[in-house]
């Protein structure tokens, strides 16, 4: 028998063995030292000039172009070494292991940047901004010694505390119970209901934040500092808006993604989602008032058994020829949308679960009738043939 599906997140969940094979048209609404030197590159060269302080005299060597090092003032030590941008990844990486030290607002500013260069610091009100000086104000943060990525991790989630309202009075001033931005405390410490999940190695593995009705505000791009990340639902919070970050196309470990019901109005899908094709098993992004075409990228995720893009504005034709790589889909939802086209054929035989307008997206798999199982006919309701179970 075919059920109707009651709501995305609920149907995201279920056991798949549990479930009859089915494809239906339509359907009901449903609803992340010593002295002091300096060694100064010119850009035009290769010329170290190695100055000391000293005046023993000047020695002249070559060097990469892209090195910056400033070490120290006069008695200061040489470990307050710092990062500075480059668009080398050599020198990135040389400017990477020279960051060992206190934990200052330069340097943290330095690595922030070189691991998300559109993080910007400009504003003082921005969520980024503040975000930054409450770790330099939080003794546990400059103290306890914390790795890089440690302190990537730490910003992001913060920067998320406040680009989502966690520091918001009134309605949304919820956030504050919920036991995030504690100091002294890891990060994967913070939180009231196992929102928040790590390894052993306190790497960030799971973000579950879906219905917190008090969250407003946008989804910021430091979402993509948090690379270890396999489990990712931020879904059903209609106050946050904005674009979808293309930085979720970092998150390369991740398995399911869940941004269903949010308030993305005017915005289109990601293409970087693509980028996560090596892992990536669920998609939904159902009911969030995206607009603009299905990604063409989309066609890369060959993992992926369970997509939704139902009742959004999408519009343009179904990339077919790309859909069809999708060779383990298991559940498709893209009901509700202004998509035309048609269905790859090849996806009939995996489909367990599925729902299209059928006026609009040619099935070759699916018949005339009605939904069967007690539901209203849709637009044209069809059923598939070729691997729905007998009745």
């Amino acid at each position: 028998m075919v059920r109707t599906r009651a709501s995305s997140s609920t149907a995201s969940r279920e056991d798949a063995d549990d479930k009859k094979k089915r494809a239906v048209c339509g359907g009901d609404k449903l609803h992340g030292g010593y002295g002091s030197f300096s060694m100064q590159v010119k850009q035009s060269g290769w010329i170290l000039v190695l100055a000391l302080a000293i005046g023993i005299g000047i020695l002249t060597v070559p060097a990469p172009a892209s090195l910056v090092v400033a070490a120290g003032s006069t008695g200061g030590s040489t470990s307050s070494n710092i990062l500075k941008p480059s668009s080398s990844s050599s020198s990135s990486k040389i400017q990477e292991e020279l960051m060992d030290g206190d934990v200052t607002e330069e340097n943290l500013k330095l690595l922030i940047k070189l691991k998300s260069p559109s993080t910007s610091f400009e504003n003082e009100t921005s969520p980024q901004s503040i975000a930054l000086e409450w770790m330099l104000e939080d003794e546990y943060t400059t103290t306890a010694g914390l790795s890089k990525e440690r302190l990537l991790q730490r910003f992001a989630m913060t920067t998320f505390y406040y680009a989502t309202g966690g520091d918001a009075t009134g309605e949304h001033s919820a956030w504050m119970h919920r036991g995030w931005l504690l100091g002294g405390k890891h990060e994967c410490d913070w939180g009231a209901f196992e929102e928040i999940e790590c390894n052993a190695q306190g790497q960030l593995r799971k973000l579950e934040l879906w219905m917190f009705d008090f969250m407003a505000g946008t989804f910021p791009a430091e979402i993509g500092l948090l690379t270890t990340l396999r489990y990712l639902d931020l879904s059903d919070n209609e106050a946050v808006g904005g674009p979808i970050p293309t930085q979720i196309g970092l998150l390369t470990q991740l398995t399911q993604l869940y941004l269903w019901g949010n308030g993305h109005y005017g915005h289109t899908i990601p293409t970087h989602l693509g980028q996560l094709s090596s892992t990536l098993q669920i998609l939904e992004l159902a009911d969030s008032g995206l607009v603009g075409r299905v990604p063409t990228e989309l066609g890369r995720l060959t993992n992926l058994y369970s997509l939704s893009l139902h009742r959004n504005d999408l519009t343009g034709p179904i990339p077919t020829t790309q859909l069809a790589k999708l060779t383990n889909l298991e559940r498709l939802f893209m009901y509700e949308t202004q998509v035309s086209g048609s269905l790859p054929s090849s996806l009939c035989p995996r489909l367990e679960e599925g729902w299209i307008d059928c006026g609009e997206v040619i099935c070759d798999c699916c018949i005339q009738g009605e939904v069967i199982g007690g539901g209203p006919p849709c637009r044209g309701a069809a059923v598939v043939a070729t691997s729905l179970e007998q009745q």
